[in-house]
């Protein structure tokens, strides 16, 4: 098949999903690595009293990881889903929640110190 026929003028259209020995280890580690910060978050939400976690904000601390997790989650699941998403949600999710995570990392010492949080 040529490239060509491959290419479209709205992204890839490879067919239906991969579920091949790449495809189920890929979609293995989103599914772990999704388990493991679930349970980091519910951790960190638990002991969310103490100096060490009371120094950030906790709901900014969530939001900040649960973006870049939605992110790198895709990424993941990309081989997988084998062009099922265009690639025009590709990079939207790649130009706005990706730095937003970013951001919100960056921003979280300004965020506190300007009072705009309860403390």
């Amino acid at each position: 098949m040529a490239t060509s026929q491959l290419i479209k003028r709205y992204g890839h259209d490879f067919g239906p999903a991969k579920l091949d020995a790449a495809g189920i280890v890929w979609s293995c580690i989103a599914i772990i690595y999704s388990t493991v910060l679930a349970w980091g978050l519910v951790l960190l939400y638990r002991h969310r009293k103490h100096n060490s976690v009371r120094i950030r904000n906790v709901w900014v601390i969530f939001s900040a990881v649960l973006s870049i997790h939605v992110y790198l989650t895709l990424i993941y699941i990309a081989y997988p889903l084998n062009g099922l998403y265009a690639c025009g949600f590709e990079f939207w999710i790649m130009s706005i929640v990706l730095p937003l995570g970013m951001g919100l990392f960056q921003g979280m010492p300004a965020i506190w110190n300007a009072g705009l949080t309860s403390h």
